[in-house]
């Protein structure tokens, strides 16, 4: 089953304006990041962090199925 990271609007626009996008778009997370769990980047300006907002199952048409961990920015500390 493939595995990939989706981002929500926010933590797309950050990723861009940081230069990450293609790192974030291009890796294969592991499937058991839960909600809630950190992501960390080492960029140029130090490091950047992602909480994991959603995971999905993607059952498509043709029965391939695609494990999606969509990632949102900021990291917002719930109580």
């Amino acid at each position: 089953m493939q595995t990939r990271i989706e981002l929500t609007a926010t933590a797309r626009q950050h990723a861009e304006t940081c230069g990450i996008f293609t790192i974030l778009h291009n890796t294969v997370p592991q499937a058991d990041l839960l909600p809630g769990d950190i992501v960390e980047i080492a960029s140029a300006e130090g490091i950047i962090a992602f909480v994991v907002h959603t995971r999905r199952l993607q059952i498509r048409v043709d029965e391939e199925q695609v494990f999606v961990i969509e990632l949102d920015y900021p990291v917002r500390v719930r109580p």
